[in-house]
């Protein structure tokens, strides 16, 4: 469990749309049913659905509180079901001159695309991986700008742009694309926001300019700076940066000051419960985020935030069945679906856990940490060769892991295999690098590694 608490402490996952957390309310208050959107498109009820996101963007023009559920209908399509991809496809090509087919399309795509390239750091991270995040996000920028042709009225087109040339590096493409929206629609909140987030010091900008650009649209667009949100930012973004740099105690009070402006912020109080989970305040990280999943019931990453803290508090039903309502608006996500697995492993419930790791595997077969707990559930339902082959085929792909090392060296010691022997010399030659060495010691099998009767093993 260690493991998934310091998890949390690392930078949000790429896909998750700093945007989106902002998107208050419910559905009750005039916003979009993810999972009715989605349905529409698997019955091939093309016209229905395109007038529907057709009125939420046109009612998106009438004032700041209709640009919300408009940007936020859109991204029901962030979806990981393949099967969405051909239905997409066919609602493109029934309705040419339609906007809303080819932006839905594009976030599909680039969801894929965050969702191939995965969470871990850049360099536990494959080549094949990166390979893949490419080719979906050169699908999902085609899509983009095919919808901008027909409508340059779209907030969620020029985010998604940046977002991707953020992801690739390409800062000033990124600036490009946001200050391409705002000469559009000036007073756009998805775009300023999208900029701040930008602006966020883990992509390479800095508090300074985030306070820079706060100021400049209090002089500038004084009905959006007068928001309340707009007020906490700049306590927000300075706790986020010390919650990514381990600082929790000084992150949380950030957080409680940028929440004295508006309490009922649903980001603000998604990152106060980080904070608290990181310092072992669990029971209060779950009354932090109650609210916002009751005014907020179809956000995927509040509900896994709920099923994590849930999980610590040994509730681990709780955490299942919470987690299992995010999976239903994203069925393959491969960091959710791993999360489960681990659940489901702490309760020895290893048959399950395999069998969500192979759906894990659908966008993750390249990752090598849901390889390595792969194998570790294989061993534990006795099908060894096929855990042997995943810890092999992790350390494979990423040769600094030391953990698919450790991994591999027990399953193979299990097996009497004298591979074991190296695997082990190879995981003490690089634990030290990612802080790992300390996980020799809670393994009951290298022990027997050294009596494997090997000759120049």
């Amino acid at each position: 469990m260690d493991g998934m608490r310091s998890q949390s402490a690392h930078l949000l996952r790429a896909a998750s749309l700093l945007i989106l957390v902002w998107l208050s309310g419910c559905v009750g208050r005039g916003e979009a049913d993810n999972l009715s959107l989605v349905a529409l498109l698997e019955n091939g009820r093309f016209t229905t659905l395109d007038s529907e996101l057709g009125d939420y963007q046109n009612r998106s023009e009438s004032g700041h509180a209709q640009q919300w559920p408009a940007y936020k209908a859109f991204f029901a399509f962030a979806d990981s079901d393949p099967a969405l991809e051909p239905r997409l496809n066919e609602w493109v090509a029934a309705m040419p001159d339609s906007y809303a087919a080819p932006l839905a399309r594009g976030i599909y795509h680039e969801h894929l695309g965050w969702l191939s390239r995965g969470t871990a750091y850049a360099g536990q991270t494959p080549a094949p991986r990166f390979a893949e995040m490419h080719r979906f996000f050169e699908m999902a920028n085609t899509d983009f700008r095919q919808a901008l042709a027909v409508d340059p009225h779209l907030a969620a087109a020029y985010a998604g742009i940046a977002r991707m040339a953020r992801g690739d590096g390409r800062r000033e493409e990124m600036e490009s694309a946001l200050r391409a929206g705002l000469s559009v629609m000036p007073e756009s909140l998805p775009l300023h926001l999208s900029f701040l987030d930008d602006l966020d010091p883990k992509w390479g900008g800095s508090l300074a300019e985030i306070r820079a650009y706060l100021g400049a649209l209090k002089h500038d667009h004084p009905e959006i700076a007068a928001l309340k949100w707009f007020a906490g930012y700049d306590d927000y973004a300075e706790g986020m940066a010390l919650l990514d740099g381990g600082r929790f105690g000084e992150a949380l009070a950030r957080f409680d000051r940028a929440l004295s402006f508006d309490e009922h912020d649903p980001g603000y109080r998604s990152a106060r419960a980080k904070a608290l989970f990181m310092l072992d305040r669990e029971a209060e990280a779950a009354a932090t985020l109650e609210p916002v999943l009751a005014a907020e019931p179809q956000n995927p990453d509040f509900l896994v935030q709920m099923a994590r803290i849930r999980y610590y508090q040994r509730r681990p039903d709780d955490a299942l069945a919470i987690l299992d309502k995010a999976l239903a608006f994203d069925p393959f996500d491969p960091d959710h679906l791993r999360l489960r697995a681990q659940i489901l492993a702490g309760a020895a419930r290893f048959a399950e856990a395999v069998r969500t790791l192979d759906d894990a595997l659908v966008y993750g077969g390249d990752d090598p940490r849901i390889l390595t707990e792969r194998s570790s559930d294989l061993q534990h339902v006795g099908r060894l060769p096929e855990a042997i082959e995943a810890a092999r085929r992790a350390t494979e792909l990423a040769p600094d892991y030391s953990r698919a090392w450790l991994q591999y060296a027990e399953i193979l010691a299990i097996g009497r295999d004298c591979r074991a022997k190296r695997a082990l010399r190879t995981f003490r030659a690089i634990c030290t690098s990612d802080g790992m060495c300390g996980e020799e010691a809670r393994s009951s099998v290298p022990p027997i590694i050294p009596l494997l009767p090997c000759q120049g093993a």
